[in-house]
């Protein structure tokens, strides 16, 4: 989007909010970084907007920034559709230091680092490879970027999805009139819901020509929301997986054969989905998560799920709220091109586990399966 579409965007949005007397994002910082929110936060801002519309399509509303006499020194506070939803301590004089290695891409990793390591403000950087530090306008940067992507599913509204499907019609008429003409009251909504939750997972919409030529090709006989979304990742989720693979063979956890093909058994047989589950199992997953995450994390490897197409949807409803940074990708989402590391594998048995362990398998050294599932792993 050039910046002639983007002035066209944001006119038209802001006619909205104005005439709702509705701010969607306001970040409040204490008098003493009045001189900062009025000078350099607004250069931050506006290439945290040019990255977030680059990377996912998504255009941000207007950021409102004030300061106010309240608030103590070095504090900002951000409210998104008129609710606080995160307050921190700003020093732009020193350097933000994380006691961990921050991985990349960093809005995948920042808030889970910022949770469980010691962090704060420092006078100096000291030469220690163990730790993270950003300069000032680094982190505001990655910490704004990072929670307003967290939100974008929220602060996307219809009208934005109207604007842009407005835009496509310039380029792409026939596919907008084919929209129009064969859902011309659902269309729009359709499409709308189907975008906040690409964007839920942080899986960029800038292909809405092909989002839309897919709702125009599945919508009738996928008419449930998720069930829609499932067929249209299939042809966009591959700018995901670019990112995060980042050049390299993309490196993934994956599941235990045999606890998958009985979880895919309760799925199809629609078991409901507080059994799909034992408390047990579902303790040992979330724990094999956490610890396999933090060693992704500490190699700068984003964390990324590969399972059966069936049940990829419900592990994305188990998972999403512990683990927020975890990209969950079926197997028929990977295209044969890509290569594929297997880093480490989830629900093993524990008597299986020693054995591999004692044997120097499966837990440290990765293995190349160069685009091919795990053997005990069968596309379904």
């Amino acid at each position: 989007m050039d910046s002639k579409e983007l002035e066209d965007y944001e006119q038209d949005t802001n006619m909205l909010y104005d005439l709702l007397k509705f701010k969607p994002i306001q970040i409040i910082g204490s008098t003493s970084l009045t001189t900062y929110l009025n000078s350099e936060l607004s250069t931050i801002i506006d290439k945290i907007r040019s990255d977030i519309a680059r990377i996912y399509g998504f255009i941000l509303p207007v950021v409102e920034v004030t300061d106010c006499g309240f608030l103590n020194s070095g504090q900002i506070q951000v409210f998104i559709n008129e609710a606080q939803t995160i307050e921190f301590d700003f020093q732009p004089d020193k350097i933000f230091k994380i006691n961990c290695k921050v991985g990349q891409p960093v809005e995948f990793y920042l808030d889970r680092s910022l949770r469980k390591y010691e962090s704060g403000w420092v006078d100096e950087a000291a030469d220690d490879p163990t730790v993270t530090y950003f300069d000032p306008d680094a982190y505001l940067e990655a910490r704004l970027f990072t929670h307003f992507l967290n939100y974008a599913e929220s602060l996307f509204t219809r009208q934005a999805t109207a604007n842009l499907i407005d835009k496509l019609a310039a380029q792409h008429p026939f596919i907008v009139e084919a929209l129009q003409s064969k859902y011309p009251f659902s269309g729009v909504s359709v499409v709308h819901n189907s975008l906040a939750m690409f964007l839920s997972e942080k899986v960029s919409i800038r292909s809405l020509s092909i989002i839309i030529e897919g709702v125009l090709d599945y919508y009738e006989n996928f008419p449930e929301i998720n069930d829609l979304v499932e067929m249209l990742r299939r042809d966009i989720v591959h700018q995901l997986i670019s990112r995060v693979r980042q050049n390299k063979p993309l490196t993934v956890l994956a599941l235990y054969g045999e606890f998958e093909r009985s979880l895919a058994l309760k799925v199809k047989s629609e078991v409901p989905d507080e059994e799909l589950l034992s408390r047990s199992m579902l303790a040992k997953i979330k724990s094999e998560l956490e610890l396999f995450i933090e060693r992704l994390a500490l190699q700068e490897l984003p964390p990324v799920l590969i399972c059966s197409p069936i049940i990829r949807r419900k592990l994305r409803d188990l998972f999403s709220k512990d683990f927020p940074d975890l990209n969950i990708i079926s197997f028929n989402e990977i295209r044969d091109d890509v290569p594929v590391d297997l880093y480490e594998t989830l629900g093993l048995p524990n008597k299986a586990r020693s054995e591999m362990a004692a044997n120097n398998k499966l837990i440290s050294p990765k293995f190349s399966i160069s685009g091919q599932v795990p053997e005990n792993i069968k596309r379904t």
